[in-house]
């Protein structure tokens, strides 16, 4: 709200399937011909089975990124 910037936010949840990988990686493709780009104004979180978001990592994220 401060700057009035628009920020992306996207969760990435199935990481340890290949298949959505490949997906998400065509999405930053098309994100990025819209001007929406990696680390600029589009953030990810990621998640495996293995290793799930907890909810420490996104409050760190929203202390890091967005306040």
């Amino acid at each position: 709200p401060v700057t009035m910037e628009i920020i992306y936010w996207e969760h990435w949840g199935s990481m340890d399937d290949p298949g959505y990988v490949n997906k998400q990686l065509n999405k930053l493709k098309e994100y990025r011909k819209a001007g929406i780009i990696l680390g600029v104004n589009l953030f990810v979180t990621m998640e495996t089975m293995s290793n799930p978001l907890c909810p420490e990592t996104i409050y760190q994220f929203i202390d890091d990124f967005l306040s």
